[in-house]
């Protein structure tokens, strides 16, 4: 396997700023530690990044899909949820969400005149397993009716400034074809 766009890799060490050259894909919503592979977009498009299970890319030609490694343990997953309204449902889910070692953040929180609401927070995950169990939880809580993965973010700490930060994606081939 080869290495290609060597040049992309400054903007991949910034995945947090504006010049990303990914999109996380939202059919399979691939979360560190599973195989993953890029999907080549237009000039214009980011590359999607997909798990490498996902049935969505089974007939894209080969010369697009790039195999990818995660250059994070975690990843940052917002999450919507609707529930019926009533005084402090919200502090109930973040608080039964804290307990369990993760810190919940809540990052919008609307009513509806038809006495429901949608939330929206963010929280860590290390794994599809870790957001499987947080997923079941909050859909199991009183009076939420549907909560969804709305998107995620690899999530990436801060480097320390005298360290020697190296991008730690790999980005290659997967197919062996002559070009």
């Amino acid at each position: 396997m080869i290495n290609v766009f060597p040049q992309l890799f400054p903007i991949v060490k910034k995945l947090k700023d504006s010049n990303r050259i990914y999109d996380i894909a939202t059919c399979c919503y691939p979360i560190p530690h599973q195989d993953i592979v890029g999907v080549l977009g237009s000039p214009k498009r980011p590359m999607k990044v997909h798990r490498d299970s996902c049935i969505h890319i089974s007939e894209i030609n080969p010369e697009r899909k790039i195999s990818l490694n995660w250059n994070c343990d975690k990843c940052r997953v917002q999450i919507l949820i609707r529930l019926n309204d009533c005084p402090d449902v919200m502090r109930t889910i973040l608080n039964a969400l804290k307990i369990d070692s993760m810190i919940p953040d809540l990052r919008s929180f609307n009513v509806s005149p038809d006495g429901t609401s949608v939330a929206s927070i963010m929280v860590v995950v290390t794994s599809g397993q870790n957001l499987n169990k947080i997923m079941k939880e909050i859909r199991e809580m009183p009076r939420v009716i549907t909560a969804k993965v709305k998107k995620i973010v690899p999530f990436l700490d801060e480097p320390k400034k005298d360290s020697n930060c190296k991008p730690m994606i790999n980005i290659q081939l997967l197919s062996t074809g002559s070009r």
